[in-house]
């Protein structure tokens, strides 16, 4: 009975946590949903803070990827086969969460109160970017998109930044709660305390620029699992409806999703007729040994491209496909896209636009490179309609909000069946389509001439990806010298 009470406080982390992000969205949870477990970490042995973080990080993994069993079920159209990865994810993520644990414990016990955040953080940029299986998937800063005055600290350090001033105040919380005393304590509530007023003095700077006229069309029908003989007869006439509204509204830019062309060839072949008075940009794929996806931009006749450079793992290429046991049971695409060496940027309508394909718009750094390239704007093309019904649309349509604050840039997002938006620099939602209906958002947005840019914003994640490691490299060379001490003791 008492280990059952003692799962108590990490299980209602888990569930705090879970009920920040989508479905539920109640952001300020964030907050405080970490005090349960940090309370119960301080006194708890080494071995117990392992397997209570490790307990509260299998519930979050397994309710945070949830949709993936929804997937999987749906594509395989068996419900054994789509537990197998959804369990697996939920044994293997919760490892991040219970190295978490153990050094946060650490840390506490040493009354280096700071050092919590940026272990937080660091583990959270690692599990992002972990070779091979790099997922930034429920970050702890995601939820509060919905206070974009608060987030500016990302345009200096990424998501990952705001995400370890979200654990500082939890950090904060607890100490409160426990009654913790230390003069240390004190210095991280300046900080806390100091870090969103910076943000709304950031947030408030003017944007000065020309007004461009961007459309993002949706044309709201599935192109995941939808007829594929009615598929290119719906999309041309609903994408030619598109092209209408954009003449109709004087567009300089037509924003379309992924898919939109599987031609091998360049310039591709599209199941629609491109005009000449409306610049396009829309998704497809590319070449046939090596394939690539692709943006596409048809500019007044002119034809412009950029290569997607970070792929998604089991959907567009497999890792040691032939020594994966029931591989073909999951029906996995049989071949592999190539992943460009670099990330290009295009000009089209008077704008340098960098692109983020899909799965690209979650990665900090992908949007870091477009901004280096000299994008004034980022285009998200995306096709989410394998997830529609579950909670992920819902989580890559925040990425994009992110990347604006992150790079201060305007960010417009075309999804198939949704989520279609426009973001301006700030990380303001300018409009928002109706999902899984055939729509649009017009948005005037402020492109400035020579956007501000920080290449010290890759600092913080490098630095706080590392900062883990050499932590817990200190915590063991600490411990091991102890105990050769205790035994040199022990003999005299």
């Amino acid at each position: 009975m008492g280990r059952i009470v003692n799962l108590l406080p990490p299980l209602l982390s888990a569930i705090l946590f879970h009920i920040c992000f989508p479905p539920l969205n109640i952001w300020f949870c964030a907050f405080f949903c970490l005090v349960p477990w940090m309370l119960q970490l301080r006194t708890s042995s080494l071995k117990q803070a392992f397997w209570r973080s490790y307990f509260m990080g299998f519930v979050i993994v397994l309710t945070q990827m949830a949709w993936l069993q929804s997937f999987v079920n749906r594509w395989t159209e068996s419900f054994p086969l789509s537990l197998a990865p959804w369990i697996v994810c939920g044994f293997l993520g919760a490892f991040y969460f219970a190295m978490a644990g153990i050094l946060i414990r650490a840390a506490m016990l040493r009354r280096w109160w700071w050092a919590v955040p940026l272990v937080w953080a660091g583990i959270e940029i690692f599990r992002s970017y972990v070779p091979g299986l790099a997922f930034p998937w429920f970050i702890l800063a995601t939820p509060l998109w919905r206070v974009p005055a608060i987030d500016q600290w990302a345009f200096l350090g990424t998501i990952y930044f705001v995400s370890g001033w979200v654990c500082l105040v939890n950090l904060l919380l607890s100490s409160w709660v426990a009654g913790w005393k230390s003069s240390g304590l004190r210095w991280t509530v300046a900080v806390a305390l100091a870090m969103p007023l910076l943000s709304m003095a950031w947030f408030v700077r003017p944007i000065n620029g020309e007004s461009k006229r961007i459309v993002a069309g949706q044309p709201g029908f599935d192109m995941a699992f939808g007829d594929k003989q009615f598929q290119s007869y719906e999309l041309s006439n609903r994408v030619n409806a598109l092209l209408a509204r954009a003449r109709g509204y004087r567009a300089d830019l037509l924003i379309l999703p992924e898919g939109m062309s599987d031609s091998v060839q360049f310039p591709p072949i599209t199941p629609f007729s491109l005009p000449n008075d409306v610049a396009v940009l829309f998704g497809g794929r590319r070449g046939r040994t090596p394939q690539f996806q692709t943006a596409f931009a048809f500019d007044h006749g002119r034809w412009a491209f950029a290569d997607k450079s970070r792929l998604v793992v089991f959907g567009e290429y497999v890792p040691g496909r032939d020594y994966i046991p029931f591989l073909s049971s999951f029906k996995v695409p049989s071949g592999d896209l190539r992943a460009a060496e670099k990330v290009s940027a295009v000009k089209v309508a008077g704008i340098t636009v960098g692109p983020l394909i899909c799965f690209e718009a979650l990665f900090w750094d992908v949007a870091h490179a477009q901004s280096e390239n000299g994008a004034q704007l980022l285009a998200v093309m995306s096709l989410d309609d394998w997830y529609i019904g579950t909670s992920a649309p819902e989580q890559l349509k925040l990425g994009s909000v992110w990347r604006a604050i992150e790079t201060g840039l305007p960010v417009v997002r075309s999804a198939s069946l949704g989520y279609t938006m426009a973001v301006d620099q700030r990380g303001r939602v300018l409009g928002e389509a109706p999902l899984g209906h055939l729509s649009w958002v017009v948005a005037d947005l402020v492109i400035e001439r020579t956007p501000l840019k920080n290449p010290a914003r890759a600092v913080f994640p490098w630095v706080g990806g590392f900062f883990p490691f050499a932590f817990l490299v200190f915590v063991w060379m600490q411990r091991r010298y102890r105990t050769a001490a205790s035994v040199s003791l022990s003999k005299t």
